[in-house]
């Protein structure tokens, strides 16, 4: 389910939610969107026919087919003049200009010249979730990271740093963001990983690898998961159907298509149970168990019970849950704190959420 229904979502690297692209939507829109506060109130009234998660103080929003970006007022700071746009990360946001893209700053100034084909890698089904495991949980879908964004020239990647200076050359099949500093590259059909300079710490091997997070990195050999530590020893041999990313010391994993988790010697910690699960945030996992989600703890004793239609990972402190077909929010003791009655909503992040409404005339 999307929270902006006439936009296509690239499924790429990253830093939390992925923004959008136009591809084509209806001539009217009744659903506007807006912004509460952890209370539940609607601090910026629903006037957007889309908006994203509060970034760098800044929110992507949408306004007929056009992007802009407001600030926590409701004010448009920068107005909506894009087809194309990325959410703030460190400072800096991706922005189409004539086919190509650029970076603007918070002033909406244009800082690194619109010249690159694509700043959004992968496209081959995997996305946010698949790499993290934490659905519901992005506060930073911008490009930069660590203080390098990844951008295409031609077919191939390559990484800039904040000036706009190519620092590593586009000569890459694709890549993923940086991490604890390293990335992972594709070579070849192989994956390997890159420091900041471009050198290969781990040389291309694997069918697949994510991006490093605490200390350790999901890699695929033959068909089977394990992880391997930022000088590419494998620490944890290859054994799982699937693995994301750690948080809180523990990952998840699938096994025989049960979800579980692991620690970070490998061992399987909470059994492989649940159909379906995302990754541990502030201590808790949602789960499905039969056909209702609730919330187990890192003992793996459930803390709030299955009772919801869906359930997200927590963000600011608040976790999304779903009612028959409308989404609120609960805290962490599963009392339901913002009623559900929104359609489907962004996560909260620098304490707003993005919901959207239908709008009378």
């Amino acid at each position: 389910m999307l929270s902006c229904l006439s936009v296509l979502f690239p499924l790429s690297c990253g830093g939390e939610q992925p923004t959008p692209v136009i591809e084509e939507g209806p001539k009217e829109n009744p659903l506007k969107h807006g912004f509460i506060d952890k209370t539940g109130e609607m601090v910026i009234v629903p006037m957007f026919d889309c908006a994203y998660s509060f970034s760098d103080g800044l929110s992507l929003i949408m306004i007929g087919r056009k992007y802009g970006f407001i600030n926590k007022k409701g004010e448009i700071v920068i107005e909506p003049q894009y087809i194309s746009a990325f959410s703030f990360a460190e400072g800096l946001a991706p922005v189409s200009v004539e086919g190509k893209y650029g970076f603007i700053d918070q002033n909406g100034d244009l800082v690194i010249e619109a010249q690159f084909d694509r700043v959004n890698p992968i496209d081959d089904g995997y996305d946010a979730e698949s790499i993290t495991g934490i659905y519901g949980y992005y506060k930073h879908p911008g490009v930069f990271s660590e203080g390098l964004a990844h951008v295409r020239v031609d077919d191939k990647w390559g990484f800039i740093d904040r000036t706009g200076e190519m620092v590593i050359p586009p000569e890459y099949d694709d890549v993923w963001q940086f991490s604890e500093g390293l990335a992972p590259v594709m070579v070849d059909g192989k994956w390997g990983y890159i420091d900041t300079h471009g050198e290969f710490v781990v040389s291309p091997q694997y069918s697949m690898a994510f991006p490093f997070s605490e200390g350790l990195a999901p890699v695929n050999k033959e068909g089977q998961w394990g992880y391997i530590d930022i000088s590419g020893r494998m620490i944890i041999e290859p054994q799982f159907d699937f693995t994301y990313g750690f948080h809180g010391g523990l990952a998840k994993v699938r096994v025989d298509g049960g979800c579980g988790f692991i620690d970070s010697d490998g061992t399987i910690v909470i059994e492989p149970v649940f159909k379906y699960a995302f990754s541990f945030s502030d201590g808790l996992a949602p789960v499905m168990v039969d056909s209702k989600w609730g919330y187990i703890d890192k003992n793996g004793n459930i803390v709030i019970q299955p009772q919801f239609d869906e359930a997200a990972s927590f963000s600011d402190g608040l976790g999304r849950i779903q009612i028959g077909k409308r989404y609120g929010f609960i805290d962490n003791t599963g009392n339901i704190v913002i009623e559900a009655k929104y359609g489907y909503p962004d996560p909260f992040s620098e304490g707003l959420s993005a919901v959207f409404i239908k709008v009378e005339e």
